[in-house]
Parts: structure tokens; sequence; C-alpha cells
């Protein structure tokens, strides 16, 4: 069973923050997946996937410099 969940304010922020942060582990940008990793890590939620802190990142209008 599926559950849905809103993205808050707050893990909008905690995105935009770590997406505008220098890259960690040696890579040159952050991946979307690196992203969730990082949330989970931070314990910001249980989970994200990839694809949908792309979608927080379209509703924001922020790209990852490219």
């Amino acid at each position: 069973m599926w559950r849905y969940w809103k993205v808050t304010g707050d893990m909008e922020a905690k995105i935009c923050i770590i997406a505008c942060s220098d890259a960690s582990g040696g890579y040159l940008c952050w991946k979307m997946q690196k992203i969730a990793d990082e949330l989970v890590r931070l314990e910001v939620v249980d989970y994200i996937s990839g694809s949908a802190v792309c979608e927080v990142m379209k509703k924001v209008n922020l790209s990852r410099g490219l």
C-alpha cells in the first residue's frame, strides 16, 4: 500500500540547499538520487525518490547548473 505525502516547505528548502551546495563524493554536480539519499541521511524524510526530488526542483524552478 502506497502512502501519499505532501512535500512541505521545509522539505523544499532542504532540497534547494542541498542542490545549491557542492556535491559530495567527488561528483561535479548533484544527481537527483544523491539528493534523495542525502535527505534520508539527514533524516528529513524516511524515503523519497529521485523523481520526486526532480518534481520539487521543477516546481521551484531550480536547475542543477545545466
